[in-house]
């Protein structure tokens, strides 16, 4: 090889660090079997994995809310596969996803497999109902057999050439695992404080990077010996990621991995939380997330509380405020379960009990605290927020009149058409239709400038908040003639459902009036330029709700 060749190499190697997502091009040669993409910091491993990139294939050409549907990746996605939308393996899934082969089911099962091939011959460790929660494949039967899906799988892995996209895509996918090794080698003790926290440690602690997922997951796998194996599944890309979103983010690996902590001792001893199940629905109501069992809502209890308490003590950060916006999102006995792991940190460091040996002590103390009255159930079924618990469910959104408002048509219908179009079970009508329904069992939305609908006039006197031509008042007074204000608050008529409220000093205020960040917290005062101004949680919220 010349100098000069060799010089020409060393430029093309660095010149791929630096680019964007290559296009996919099926000239490419590929391994008949890729292999994943795998790195180390600490005791922290990193990779892409080749089958779990195929379960994100197929979920894209689903339509699946699994995994996001645009961006570069995706586009390479739809450049490679886009024939294929319907292919029998395509239709199977979503039939899956209906029978409840959704969220971390089908990456528990993927992971299982050593291979594209989906062998049952080939499968890395047998599966754990503890750890994986397989059992639940029995509910999605009813779309076929999952041995047939696998055979089904690998096939479609063949026809489609799986394993050359996989190649054009490797070095994007290499730059993502080498950003995330670089950024959580700033914390190489992170597991080791958290293993040393909970008094024993797993086999392998797997962050698993996958760049269409949607949310987290935090699955296991059990090895021939019993040895656990931990896995956060995140999409991430940690060359953008400043320190603030990189805790962050290590919180959320001490969330997933407790899932393989917790989840097995909470199937142990199931017996002792079992007889509170009927306080399942007063949670239920109240959050907006996927779970659907009392005994979810006790694992997750269990498991937020446990890495919000990892949290506090690695980065020396306080949890107050965080444990109260959890009892606003539906964890309602948060503070009991933090009150008992305190209580078992001091058994930890006294005594050298660890995480599972003093389980049975947090769960009778987690139990006491769910005794509660009737009046108190009333009370926890009350709406607190924020503005995210009103989207869980079914919305009506109730707009102005376009015939009785000017500019109506203009400036709000565009949102409000995007909103029926994209969230799942709402609804609109025009505040005039609105006055003659009964809108006190549904979750409202209501969408105007102050003073055009006719529903937000009526129930102005409860708002917590003033608006006028020159400021809005909120937690304080907010100068400016285009400001619009966002927030969340009780339905008047029926307090268990939330109400959302998006309005502004004017019609042509209320363009993109919902296109800032929100949902995390109660209200947001925003300007036209998408610049939020102000923002947190009310406070008396058992009484009128303020600032």
């Amino acid at each position: 090889m010349s100098k000069y060749t060799f010089e020409f190499l060393v430029l093309l190697v660095l010149l791929v660090g630096f680019m964007p997502l290559l296009a996919a091009s099926k000239d490419r040669p590929a391994e008949a079997q890729p292999k994943a993409i795998v790195d180390h910091t600490g005791m922290l491993t990193i990779l892409v994995n080749p089958q779990l990139e195929l379960l994100a294939v197929i979920q894209y050409l689903s339509g699946s809310k699994m995994v996001f549907q645009d961006g570069t990746y995706a586009d390479a996605i739809e450049a490679w596969f886009g024939e294929y939308k319907n292919h029998p393996i395509v239709q199977r899934l979503r039939d899956m996803e209906e029978c409840g082969f959704a969220y971390d089911l089908p990456v528990s099962s993927f992971l299982r497999f050593e291979d594209l091939s989906f062998s049952r011959t080939h499968l890395r460790w047998e599966p754990s109902s503890e750890t994986m929660n397989l059992h639940r494949l029995e509910y999605v039967t009813q779309a076929g057999t999952m041995d047939e899906f696998y055979d089904m799988l690998g096939q479609f892995a063949l026809e489609t050439d799986f394993a050359g996209f996989f190649a054009s895509q490797r070095p994007y996918l290499q730059k993502k695992v080498e950003d995330a090794v670089n950024a959580f080698s700033q914390y190489p003790d992170m597991i080791a404080h958290m293993t040393e926290w909970y008094g024993y440690s797993h086999a392998s602690y797997n962050l698993v990077i996958s760049p269409l997922v949607e949310g987290g997951y935090g699955p296991a796998l059990m090895d021939d010996e019993g040895g656990i194996h931990a896995y956060c599944v995140v999409n991430i890309d940690c060359s953008k990621f400043t320190d603030k979103e990189l805790r962050e983010l290590s919180s959320w690996l001490f969330h997933e991995f407790s899932h393989s902590y917790v989840n097995p001792l909470v199937d142990q001893y199931w017996s002792l939380f079992e007889s509170a199940e009927k306080l399942y629905q007063i949670i239920q109501d109240k959050m907006y997330h996927a779970y659907s069992s009392w005994w979810v809502v006790v694992a997750e209890h269990l498991v937020r509380v446990n890495a919000h308490r990892l949290s506090e003590l690695y980065f020396h950060n306080e949890n107050a405020g965080v444990l109260q916006s959890e009892v606003d999102s539906g964890f309602l006995f948060i503070q009991a379960a933090y009150e008992a792991i305190l209580q078992y940190e001091e058994e930890h460091k006294q005594k050298g009990r660890n995480y599972a040996e003093y389980f049975p002590s947090i769960a009778h103390y987690f139990m006491d605290k769910t005794e509660i009255s009737e009046e108190e159930i009333a009370r926890l079924m009350a709406f607190t927020g924020p503005m995210n618990s009103v989207y869980s469910g079914d919305v009506l959104i109730i707009y102005p009149d376009p015939d009785r408002v000017s500019g109506v048509k203009e400036y709000i219908m565009p949102t409000v058409n995007w909103m029926v179009k994209n969230k799942e079970g709402w609804e609109a009508v025009s505040d005039q239709d609105a006055l003659d329904m009964d809108l006190s069992n549904k979750a409202l939305c209501l969408y105007g400038a102050w003073g055009t609908n006719l529903i937000l006039e009526k129930f102005k006197q409860d708002l917590p908040f003033e608006i006028y031509p020159d400021r809005i008042v909120a937690d304080k007074i907010y100068e400016g003639t285009q400001l619009r204000i966002a927030l969340c608050l009780p339905n008047p008529l029926n307090n268990r459902l939330g109400m959302c409220i998006y309005t502004a000093q004017s019609i042509e205020a209320m363009k993109d009036a919902n296109a800032i960040f929100h949902g995390p917290e109660d209200w947001y005062v925003s300007d036209s330029d998408l610049n939020v101004l102000g923002s947190g949680s009310f406070k008396n919220k058992d009484e009128r709700w303020s600032f």
